[in-house]
Parts: C-alpha cells; structure tokens; sequence
C-alpha cells in the first residue's frame, strides 16, 4: 500500500509538471511578437453611395481583406462635407470626384488635399428628349447644365467643342464660366442646376449636359444616346484623394496600389463600360 501512495505522487507530480508546461508555452505564443495572428489595418474613406464609385470601393473592401487591410467605408450625400472631413483628418480617404472639381474647392478652401490614385472617366455627354441632333436645336434654346464650378466649365467647354458657342481663347480649365462666352449666336439661354437635379431637368429642357454617372440615372446610356461626347482626360478622371498624413499610412498606400491594378480596372470596365472611359 506504500508503494502504491508513492507510484499516485510520482504520477500527479508528472501530469502537474505537464500541465504547467503547456500553460507556460501556450502564453508564450499567445504573447509572442512572432505571432501568426494578423491584425487588420483599418483605412477610414468616405464617399457618395454613387455607381461605380460605391461598386469599386465595396470590390476594393473584399480584396483588401486578403492584405490584411479593413476598408471602413461611409457615405454621405454633401460634396464639401466629403472633401472638409478628409482635410481635417476625420477619414483617411475619399473618392467621389473628378481631379478638376477637387482643385476647385482645395484652392478655395485652403484644404489639405492631394489625389494619390487616378482611375476613370465618366463620359461627359450633351442630350436632349426632343432633338435628335444639335443642328435641329431652335434659336433661343434652352441648355441646362451643371451649377459647380468645375463641370460648368467642363460643360462650356463641351459646347465650344461642338460650335454651340464659342469662349475666350486663353480662358483657363475649371475656371471656365459663362463671363467667357464671346459667341452665342443662336441665343441660347444656360440654366444651371446642381447635378443631381439634372436627370429630372433633361426632360424638361431643350439640350442637358450631363456627366455618365446622372445620364444613368436619367435612363441614359451615354455610347448610344449623347449628341456630343468630350474626350477623356486627366483632370476629368476619377481621383482617389488623401490627406497629408494619410498618404504617408502603409494600410493607405495598399488601398492605393489596388485602385491603381489591373482588377480594379477590369472590374470597372467590365460592369460600367457604358458611361465610363479608363485610360491606362
């Protein structure tokens, strides 16, 4: 019976050595820096709930996971709310806007802006639910377009190009408005309405101008149903935009190269190749 107390010691003390070795290497690796545990990096960006700017950010969201990365995504309906709460370093990210727009209200504002991706074009078009050209378009009539400052230039512009009217010969970009028409010889009159407001315009004026994502809206699809079309270019791209210091973040700079890859521009042009251009 002695002999059996010992051999239930000798056992207890082993499985208790056990036990407390198996504790000791599980809080090592639990509180190991080499851990295979990945933290996700979390990137905040803002934007509007507008296709395809909302389809690739929610796309870029699934894939960024596979780099660890937690794309934190909201959206709001004011455009200078978008860009402000980027600048005063509420989010890291925004993207909703063409290069040309976010320089106009980054100029005005004095805000800490910067685009860090540019992605596509939406396709600026001139249509009209009563004429079927712009040569059966009456004098005197009525051409609504874009109330901010960066598309009603990008509009004038758009018109000059198709001999509507015509502008001064050195007038600027975005800075482009109405002051600068010289030539109006059919006497149409500009009707200028917030974008949002101009899917419901086009029915009811003579001519629209109107950016590819708002001639959706409208039932437009602008490779068939634009009158005029304008020419990709840089300033009208699609920017991803970043404060200063959120540019420098290495979980910004993934974001960053995926909006830049070949997937997100088959995602895009594959889904949206109606009233999109990318230009690689």
């Amino acid at each position: 019976m002695h002999h059996l107390n010992k051999s239930f010691a000798v056992i207890f003390t082993l499985s208790t050595t056990f036990v407390l070795t198996a504790c000791s290497k599980s809080e090592n690796q639990t509180n190991s820096p080499s851990s295979n545990v990945q933290v996700n990096e979390v990137v905040t960006v803002v934007a509007t709930d507008t296709k395809p700017y909302s389809s690739l950010l929610e796309y870029a969201k699934e894939e960024l996971k596979k780099q660890n990365v937690k794309l934190e995504i909201t959206y709001l309906t004011d455009p200078l709310s978008i860009n402000r709460v980027v600048a005063e370093k509420q989010y890291d990210l925004n993207y909703y806007q063409h290069e040309a727009y976010l320089d106009s209200v980054r100029i005005k504002n004095n805000w800490d802006l910067k685009p860090i991706a540019y992605t596509f074009n939406t396709i600026f078009g001139v249509y009209s639910v009563k004429y079927k050209s712009l040569t059966e378009l009456p004098n005197g009539a009525t051409v609504t377009i874009p109330g901010d400052p960066a598309n009603n230039a990008r509009a004038l512009e758009l018109l000059a190009q198709g001999q509507l009217i015509k502008l001064k010969e050195h007038a600027a970009d975005h800075q482009v408005s109405q002051r600068d028409i010289i030539s109006n010889p059919h006497h149409y009159k500009f009707v200028e309405v917030e974008q949002p407001m101009l899917p419901t315009a086009y029915r009811d004026s003579d001519l629209t101008v109107i950016t590819g994502v708002y001639a959706d809206r409208a039932g437009l699809i602008p490779n068939r149903d634009a009158l005029l079309k304008d020419q990709a270019a840089k300033k009208w791209a699609a920017v991803l935009v970043a404060n200063s210091d959120s540019a420098k973040k290495p979980a910004v700079i993934k974001v960053q190269q995926f909006f830049d890859s070949q997937p997100a521009y088959d995602f895009v042009t594959k889904n949206y190749a109606d009233f999109i251009i990318w230009k690689k």
